[in-house]
């Protein structure tokens, strides 16, 4: 037995007593289900073949082939079949011994004879290849049956393993191997002890890290020049006035998210502007900003318009009569697991001539396409700090873990596993002001009629570890190496600049709200990129692996005499 597994296996008789205690009290996982997701078939895949958990970035990239080939497994499992790792491991096996193989891996056992005499017969008459053989194995388990609780029990413990490394950031290397092959020899139909086992399962991936295996973060400056060049859509250009730039104009809050079936990159941005109506004197403009979507169809390089998905409206409001803009801002786009295109925005009320905004709130825009948002549009969710004057479908403070939070700002729609999910910051205003103390960064689980509350991805020990006061503009994706990545800006009140670029953070289990953590319990940085830029100042970023600009970043310049703002694009190449 080799000392990792020595390690890992005396743990888990250390928590065994108290692992028994807790699972008595709490509900057992869940594990049976008659359809899997691609991650999990192709999880179980590794398991059959391979006798381990798949690494980060195999199964990213078998899911994409996976979801490539509508989901037939028949059309990529020999591929498996065909692999250093297999030849090394098992090439040297007869027919006999290889079939046998399967069954040890997926459900822990021998071969039954007719079975085994049966497929045998099958390979080596080229009736089937062996990837075929072995799908048919794990395909044939009877749902009830102990061999297939015990493929999925495995299946289980597999993701667990490997979210848990990949959040860590240890490398998955050969050395491991043989470790967490033992790991899933040890679990079967009967295994009961998953509470200590993922504990252990913890402190090795813990341990793999700190003992140097975790990468340091990419380190980043982006300087106005062609080390960083600025992303401009074809279509869109800039605001002008009088064949002058506007005093307030660019790209802001950008929203990648690729179209696996399309291959097409969508880009839902910020598209700023100046209008006076207040014509004084002195004449007091107003900035304005609403919400615009384009397109790339070469993975980021280019970019071109769509269209506008909403504008900035000339309203009263219908209580106090107060002339104003409704503003719209702050765009995410996701493709959802219905096939649906949702595009969820910040809608607020700016009276005229006057810094000024109040009635907080999200709106949103299902689509078949998303050439089609905007097309119709719902006031979606507000707390009991936006008035019923602007009525919208839900009310976030009915979910009690956030119903002290007056309202929420800067949303990011992330969809994973065939779950939608809403990260959306708390802010929080009591008698005595804002309090920073008392707000974090939440994730939502889309419910379609109703959000359920998930956890808090980050909070205010957080926030100011990552150098703000708060975090604003979140953004989840997934990195090529297919970890869950967040990615915020640090903001600190009264600086200049406010916005101190952006920090990308790996995201243990999104299921459970859990933000990777090192051993000191600080959040797991795989990019750090700040920039040039006052005032407002750098972040504001944005990132899918799909697209060649790496990290999108918005930079902020501010002048006082005259009075001009700009927003510029950046393309960082990052990739975390």
């Amino acid at each position: 037995m080799n000392s990792s597994r020595t390690r890992l296996f005396a743990s888990l008789r250390s928590n065994y007593l108290c692992s028994l205690i807790v699972m008595m009290l709490l509900p057992l996982p869940a594990f049976a289900q008659s359809i899997l997701s691609l991650h999990d078939q192709v999880q179980q895949m590794y398991v059959a073949y391979y006798g381990r958990p798949g690494d980060a970035a195999g199964l990213t990239f078998w899911e994409n082939r996976l979801s490539a080939a509508n989901g037939d497994l028949a059309d990529i499992i020999n591929e498996f079949g065909n692999s250093d790792e297999f030849v090394d491991r098992f090439g040297s096996l007869d027919n006999n011994q290889l079939v046998n193989q399967i069954f040890l891996s997926v459900f822990g056992r021998q071969a039954d004879a007719e079975g085994l005499e049966f497929y045998v017969t099958s390979l080596a008459a080229g009736e089937r290849t062996l990837g075929a053989i072995a799908l048919d194995i794990v395909n044939g388990a009877a749902i009830g049956s102990d061999d297939h609780a015990s493929i999925i029990n495995k299946i289980t413990v597999a993701n667990y393993v490997s979210s848990a490394l990949q959040a860590s950031g240890a490398n998955y290397t050969l050395a491991i191997v043989d470790t967490l092959r033992d790991v899933l020899e040890d679990v079967t139909a009967d295994f009961s002890e998953f509470t200590a086992l993922y504990t252990s399962i913890d402190e090795l991936a813990a341990t793999l890290a700190n003992n140097g295996d975790e990468p340091e973060p990419i380190i980043f400056r982006c300087n106005k020049d062609s080390s960083c060049p600025e992303v401009l859509i074809t279509g869109d250009p800039f605001a002008t006035s009088n064949n002058l730039p506007q005093a307030f104009r660019g790209y802001g809050d950008p929203s990648l998210e690729f179209d696996p079936q399309s291959g097409i990159l969508w880009l839902a941005y910020s598209w700023l502007d100046v209008v006076t109506v207040v014509q004084g004197p002195p004449p007091e403009p107003d900035l304005l900003v609403r919400t615009h979507l384009a397109r790339s169809l070469d993975n980021g390089s280019s970019f071109e318009f769509v269209r506008a998905i909403n504008t900035a409206e000339l309203v009263n409001h219908s209580f106090n009569a107060q002339q104003g803009w409704l503003i719209h801002e702050v765009p995410t786009l996701a493709l959802q697991p219905d096939g649906q295109w949702q595009t969820l925005w910040l809608q607020y009320f700016n009276p005229t001539g006057k810094e000024e905004r109040y009635e907080f709130q999200y709106n949103r825009s299902l689509a078949a396409t998303p050439q089609q948002a905007g097309d119709s549009q719902q006031a979606w969710a507000r707390t009991t700090s936006t008035t019923a004057a602007f009525d919208a479908a839900l009310r976030f403070d009915g979910i009690p873990e956030i119903g002290n939070c007056t309202l929420h700002t800067e949303p990011a729609l992330f969809t994973h596993e065939g779950v939608l999910y809403l990260a959306t910051h708390c802010l929080v205003v009591d008698g005595s002001g804002r309090r920073p103390d008392l707000e974090r960064l939440v994730l939502l689980r889309d419910e379609g009629s109703s959000y359920a509350f998930v956890g808090n991805l980050l909070n205010a020990a957080d926030f100011a570890g990552l150098g703000g006061n708060v975090v604003t503009q979140p953004d989840l994706s997934v990195s090529r190496d297919g970890t869950v990545l967040l990615t915020v800006t640090p903001k600190l009140f009264g600086e200049d600049p406010e916005h101190q670029g952006c920090v990308v953070l790996a995201v243990a289990d999104i299921s459970q709200a859990r933000v990777a953590r090192d051993a000191s319990g600080a959040p797991v940085r795989r990019a750090v990129i700040t920039a040039e830029g006052n005032s407002l100042g750098p972040g504001l970023c944005t990132y899918d692996p799909n697209s060649n600009t790496g990290v999108l970043l918005v930079i902020t310049t501010f002048t006082t005499d005259p009075v001009d703002i700009e927003f510029s694009l950046r393309a960082t190449g990052v990739h975390p």
